[in-house]
């Protein structure tokens, strides 16, 4: 590496969003799914009714599958 560059090792575990942190917002899942990739973690935990609401209001489990899948 070039003077001045620092070189990360690569981190022992992933972090993950525990949905539960911001439930209070009443944020629907999809836009979750957004708000942790964009704050770095590298995975969620929903809670079951997160995603039977998303359901219920017509979104899809395989279309939340590939929006996560697209924010890595």
């Amino acid at each position: 590496s070039e003077a001045g560059t620092a070189e990360l090792a690569p981190e022992p575990f992933r972090y993950c969003l525990n949905t539960s942190t911001i439930r209070g917002q009443k944020l629907p899942i999809a836009d979750v799914v957004d708000i942790a990739a964009e704050a770095g973690y590298r995975g969620i935990e929903p809670w079951i009714d997160e995603l039977e609401r998303h359901v219920a209001q017509g979104g899809s489990l395989r279309d939340l599958g590939k929006r996560l899948k697209d924010k890595n």
